[in-house]
């Protein structure tokens, strides 16, 4: 599914890997270490990493900073870059949503050609199993 899918649709599923418009497929197990290493990408590039150097302390979720060049002042600090500092404590939906429109979007970084490769979570495969199945009668 793209990145640019609305985030509520990766709710309760999880994460196997990013697949870059390059071809790059990065594999990840936890929707953090997604997030992690789509910041990194980002930060690789150097007018996206002085972008965001330029957000260090200026960009506020509800009650808590939301990127800082330090970890002490979050509560579940994500270091995606040296002295880069992201707010890891969301659910799914509000990770991927935090990350595109509040920090992809204002920078400027093309995020549109990412897919993220997803599975349902095993509890939504054991419900799924264990629904009957409707026969379809003619």
């Amino acid at each position: 599914m793209p990145l640019t899918s609305l985030p509520a649709y990766f709710k309760g599923k999880k994460p196997v890997s990013i697949i870059y418009p390059d071809g790059t497929e990065i594999h990840v197990d936890k929707w953090r270490k997604l997030a992690e290493k789509l910041l990194h990408r980002c930060a690789e590039e150097e007018v996206m990493r002085e972008r965001l150097c330029g957000m260090l302390g200026k960009v506020y979720g509800r009650d808590r900073l939301l990127l800082s060049d330090r970890g002490d002042c979050m509560d579940v600090p994500l270091e995606f870059y040296p002295g880069m500092f992201f707010e890891a404590k969301f659910d799914t939906e509000s990770l991927l949503k935090v990350i595109t429109t509040r920090i992809f979007r204002p920078i400027g970084y093309d995020y549109y050609g990412i897919y993220l490769k997803v599975k349902d979570s095993p509890q939504q495969q054991s419900a799924q199993e264990s629904e009957p199945k409707q026969s379809l009668q003619l």
